[in-house]
Protein backbone atom coordinates (compact mmCIF):
# COMPACT_ATOMS: atom_id res chain seq x y z
CA UNK A 1 0.00 0.00 0.00
CA UNK A 2 1.05 3.51 -0.80
CA UNK A 3 1.27 6.78 0.45
CA UNK A 4 -2.69 8.12 1.78
CA UNK A 5 -2.91 11.15 -0.60
CA UNK A 6 -4.78 14.29 1.54
CA UNK A 7 -7.30 13.87 -0.69
CA UNK A 8 -8.09 9.95 0.56
CA UNK A 9 -7.53 11.38 4.01
CA UNK A 10 -10.30 13.88 3.80
CA UNK A 11 -12.82 11.59 2.17
CA UNK A 12 -11.74 8.99 4.80
CA UNK A 13 -12.56 11.47 7.23
CA UNK A 14 -15.45 12.35 5.92
CA UNK A 15 -16.94 8.59 6.13
CA UNK A 16 -15.81 8.32 9.40
CA UNK A 17 -17.58 11.19 10.70
CA UNK A 18 -20.96 9.96 8.62
CA UNK A 19 -19.57 6.35 9.72
CA UNK A 20 -19.72 7.49 13.40
CA UNK A 21 -23.12 10.03 12.91
CA UNK A 22 -25.22 7.46 11.36
CA UNK A 23 -23.90 4.33 13.59
CA UNK A 24 -23.05 2.35 10.90
CA UNK A 25 -19.34 0.64 10.25
CA UNK A 26 -17.51 2.66 7.39
CA UNK A 27 -14.13 0.80 7.72
CA UNK A 28 -13.31 -2.90 8.33
CA UNK A 29 -10.84 -2.66 11.34
CA UNK A 30 -8.91 -5.07 13.08
CA UNK A 31 -10.29 -7.57 15.73
CA UNK A 32 -8.49 -10.43 17.25
CA UNK A 33 -11.50 -11.86 18.54
CA UNK A 34 -14.82 -11.98 18.15
CA UNK A 35 -15.42 -9.93 21.26
CA UNK A 36 -12.17 -8.25 21.64
CA UNK A 37 -11.20 -4.89 21.05
CA UNK A 38 -11.05 -3.20 17.36
CA UNK A 39 -7.60 -1.73 16.11
CA UNK A 40 -7.49 1.73 14.46
CA UNK A 41 -6.31 1.18 10.30
CA UNK A 42 -3.66 2.89 8.53
CA UNK A 43 -6.25 5.19 7.10
CA UNK A 44 -8.12 6.17 10.25
CA UNK A 45 -4.71 7.05 11.61
CA UNK A 46 -3.68 8.99 9.24
CA UNK A 47 -7.40 10.70 9.03
CA UNK A 48 -6.98 11.37 12.89
CA UNK A 49 -3.98 13.07 12.56
CA UNK A 50 -4.52 15.08 9.08
CA UNK A 51 -1.76 13.33 6.57
CA UNK A 52 0.19 10.13 6.17
CA UNK A 53 3.09 12.60 6.27
CA UNK A 54 1.99 13.73 10.09
CA UNK A 55 1.23 9.97 10.63
CA UNK A 56 4.97 8.83 10.23
CA UNK A 57 6.22 11.91 12.18
CA UNK A 58 4.51 11.27 15.19
CA UNK A 59 3.94 7.33 14.99
CA UNK A 60 7.72 7.12 14.95
CA UNK A 61 8.25 8.91 17.63
CA UNK A 62 6.20 7.12 19.75
CA UNK A 63 7.02 3.66 18.57
CA UNK A 64 10.93 4.55 19.57
CA UNK A 65 9.56 6.07 22.23
CA UNK A 66 8.28 3.05 23.65
CA UNK A 67 10.82 0.44 22.37
CA UNK A 68 14.55 2.12 22.54
CA UNK A 69 15.50 1.29 26.30
CA UNK A 70 13.97 -2.43 25.39
CA UNK A 71 17.39 -4.31 24.02
CA UNK A 72 17.76 -6.23 20.53
CA UNK A 73 14.54 -8.17 19.35
CA UNK A 74 11.83 -8.90 17.14
CA UNK A 75 8.96 -6.61 17.26
CA UNK A 76 5.25 -7.24 15.73
CA UNK A 77 3.38 -4.94 13.98
CA UNK A 78 -0.17 -5.14 11.91
CA UNK A 79 0.35 -4.55 8.16
CA UNK A 80 -3.62 -2.83 8.67
CA UNK A 81 -2.19 -0.32 11.12
CA UNK A 82 1.21 0.91 10.61
CA UNK A 83 2.92 1.48 6.87
CA UNK A 84 6.58 0.57 6.67
CA UNK A 85 7.36 4.29 6.18
CA UNK A 86 5.78 4.88 9.31
CA UNK A 87 8.77 2.50 11.48
CA UNK A 88 11.44 4.25 13.47
CA UNK A 89 14.69 3.11 13.04
CA UNK A 90 15.72 1.29 16.40
CA UNK A 91 18.67 -0.42 17.01
CA UNK A 92 18.45 -3.69 17.33
CA UNK A 93 15.01 -4.09 16.68
CA UNK A 94 13.80 -5.84 13.87
CA UNK A 95 9.78 -4.75 12.76
CA UNK A 96 7.79 -7.74 11.20
CA UNK A 97 4.88 -6.49 9.59
CA UNK A 98 1.86 -9.36 9.26
CA UNK A 99 -1.24 -9.33 7.44
CA UNK A 100 -4.42 -9.67 9.78
CA UNK A 101 -5.06 -12.87 9.28
CA UNK A 102 -0.84 -14.02 10.00
CA UNK A 103 -1.44 -11.53 13.01
CA UNK A 104 -4.27 -13.44 14.27
CA UNK A 105 -2.69 -16.78 14.20
CA UNK A 106 0.04 -14.93 15.66
CA UNK A 107 -1.55 -13.78 19.00
CA UNK A 108 -3.74 -17.10 19.32
CA UNK A 109 -0.25 -18.88 19.57
CA UNK A 110 0.52 -16.34 22.20
CA UNK A 111 3.07 -14.07 19.98
CA UNK A 112 3.28 -10.94 21.24
CA UNK A 113 2.23 -7.50 18.84
CA UNK A 114 2.28 -4.06 19.14
CA UNK A 115 -0.69 -2.10 18.49
CA UNK A 116 -1.46 1.65 18.72
CA UNK A 117 -4.17 4.16 19.33
CA UNK A 118 -4.44 7.68 17.93
CA UNK A 119 -7.28 10.46 19.81
CA UNK A 120 -7.65 14.13 18.95
CA UNK A 121 -8.72 16.73 20.52
CA UNK A 122 -8.36 19.88 18.46
CA UNK A 123 -4.65 20.92 18.03
CA UNK A 124 -3.84 18.04 20.66
CA UNK A 125 -2.71 14.84 20.17
CA UNK A 126 -2.36 11.61 21.75
CA UNK A 127 -0.41 8.33 20.32
CA UNK A 128 -0.52 5.27 22.48
CA UNK A 129 1.33 2.36 21.61
CA UNK A 130 1.22 -0.87 23.34
CA UNK A 131 2.58 -4.43 23.21
CA UNK A 132 1.68 -7.58 24.32
CA UNK A 133 0.13 -10.70 23.76
CA UNK A 134 -3.54 -12.23 24.55
CA UNK A 135 -2.91 -12.53 28.25
CA UNK A 136 -1.70 -8.87 29.11
CA UNK A 137 0.85 -6.26 28.07
CA UNK A 138 2.28 -2.67 29.06
CA UNK A 139 2.54 0.42 27.15
CA UNK A 140 2.71 4.48 26.90
CA UNK A 141 0.71 7.86 25.87
CA UNK A 142 2.86 10.40 23.79
CA UNK A 143 1.32 13.67 23.64
CA UNK A 144 1.99 15.58 21.00
CA UNK A 145 0.69 18.94 19.88
CA UNK A 146 0.02 21.10 16.71
CA UNK A 147 2.45 23.49 16.00
CA UNK A 148 3.07 25.97 12.50
CA UNK A 149 5.51 23.44 11.84
CA UNK A 150 3.23 20.37 12.43
CA UNK A 151 3.43 17.95 15.43
CA UNK A 152 5.34 18.19 17.94
CA UNK A 153 5.96 16.16 20.95
CA UNK A 154 4.25 17.89 24.23
CA UNK A 155 6.59 18.10 27.26
CA UNK A 156 4.39 20.21 29.18
CA UNK A 157 2.60 17.45 30.92
CA UNK A 158 2.59 13.89 31.60
CA UNK A 159 2.04 11.04 29.11
CA UNK A 160 0.13 8.51 30.35
CA UNK A 161 1.04 4.55 31.29
CA UNK A 162 -0.56 0.97 31.37
CA UNK A 163 0.24 -2.21 32.34
CA UNK A 164 -1.91 -5.34 33.19
CA UNK A 165 -2.20 -9.42 32.58
CA UNK A 166 -3.64 -12.51 34.71
CA UNK A 167 -2.32 -15.40 35.93
CA UNK A 168 -5.07 -17.68 34.47
CA UNK A 169 -3.59 -17.44 31.05
CA UNK A 170 -1.75 -20.95 29.32
CA UNK A 171 1.34 -18.33 27.53
CA UNK A 172 3.64 -18.42 29.36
Amino acid sequence: MGPVSSSAVRLIGLLLTIGVSSGSVVLAQLRMTDKGPTFQSVQQIASIVGSDSDAAVVVSQAIAGLLEPKGTRTVTVFESQVLASWLPVVPGVEFVRMGDAEVKSHYAGCGRYLWLSVNRTNDRLEVTVGEGNKCGGAGQGMPFKRTPAGWVRDFSGLGSGFAGGGSHCECR
